[in-house]
């Protein structure tokens, strides 16, 4: 599913004052220091934050992760006409096509979640986001017509890709093409902590709203991490919904509350029901997922959003994952723990 970090904003808590030191902000953490760094990334920004009781080296860290982003966004970045995403959704052929090892991983994963929720995440959905005015063209007047989303339809299904040995991807549907935008920043958040960790096991990685919190903020006085959370407002504005405390976590949110247009007074969301062609019509405003891995969270983020209460009741446990809906009730917002 496609799903835009202005919808999903997850912000940091407040830290301990600091001093600006070599352009990064450094904290003085009874002997640990928290340093800082930011840029962007997949249409978006991200943020850093390592906490170490050692001397590091931030500009070369910085520099790694950047190097690494690059490389994530030339494989899963729709925007990048070259991109190894955009060379496969331009293959016409029935022949098998080669990726590379992470961009194979990504669409495994999208193949676990999309029987885990019943196909509702499935990023071969983008016919139908440019058809409904969320894709890169946006939006066109009129609304799309039934005969026009049938037509959309033929070529929705992660079934109509085919996982085959040596990295390789066979459409069935020679018209198929992929979005992972619903997966590829938890993935990026992922990847980015995996290699920060080489140098400190305390960090917090953020990509477009995607977070992962590795070991404690403050490790002398144990203290963790704390991230806000949005409460969705259609006046696009900023309000705090909740504060929560991570270790070793990560926290996906999403939400419909940003990304809208309104037609004869009926709001049209970007969440497309891959099952219908239509805009989801679920009570759900706003998901927040935890779970030990940011691609897992991300992705069903986006899942609860299409399904609401009833994917979530329908689907198996899966270990380590919890979170809630913030669900629209006669006007007023309630949250549903799992």
């Amino acid at each position: 599913m496609s799903k835009s970090e202005l919808f999903k904003r997850v912000f940091l808590g407040a830290l301990v004052a600091g001093v600006f030191i070599a352009g990064h902000i450094l904290y003085k953490l009874q002997g640990y220091q928290l340093k800082e760094f930011a840029g962007r990334t997949m249409g978006t920004t991200y943020s850093v934050k390592i906490v170490s009781n050692e001397s590091l080296d931030v500009e070369k860290i910085k520099k790694e992760v950047d190097l690494l982003l690059e490389e994530v966004n030339q494989q899963m970045s729709t925007y990048i006409s070259d991109s190894e995403i955009s060379r496969f959704n331009a293959h016409r052929g029935s022949d098998a096509f080669k990726v590379s090892e992470d961009f194979y991983e990504v669409v495994k994963q999208s193949m676990r979640f999309y029987h885990l929720t019943w196909g509702l995440f499935d990023p071969t959905v983008s016919p139908l986001i440019n058809l409904w005015g969320f894709g890169h063209e946006g939006r066109k007047g009129d609304l799309p017509s039934r005969d026009e989303i049938a037509q959309a339809m033929k070529s929705i299904g992660l079934e109509l890709i085919k996982l085959e040995k040596n990295n390789m991807l066979r459409k069935v549907e020679t018209n198929v093409s992929l979005n992972l935008s619903a997966i590829a920043k938890g993935f990026g958040v992922d990847k980015v902590a995996d290699l920060v960790s080489k140098y400190t096991p305390h960090y917090l990685v953020e990509i477009g709203g995607e977070v992962k919190a590795g070991g404690l903020k403050d490790p002398y006085n144990k203290k963790l991490w704390r991230v806000g959370i949005e409460k969705p407002n259609y006046e696009q504005q900023t309000v705090l919904h909740k504060t929560v405390d991570l270790e070793d976590q990560c926290i996906a949110s999403s939400g419909d509350y940003r990304n809208f247009y309104k037609k004869d007074d009926k709001k049209i969301s970007h969440t497309i029901n891959p099952k219908t062609g239509y805009p989801a019509e679920v009570a759900v405003v706003a998901v927040t997922v935890f779970a030990a891995s940011c691609m897992d969270a991300d992705a069903l983020a986006t899942s609860l959003m299409v399904g609401g209460e009833n994917l979530l009741f329908s689907m198996p446990p899966l270990n380590g994952v919890s979170g809630f809906l913030l669900v629209s009730k006669q006007g007023e917002l309630v949250e549903v723990p799992f």
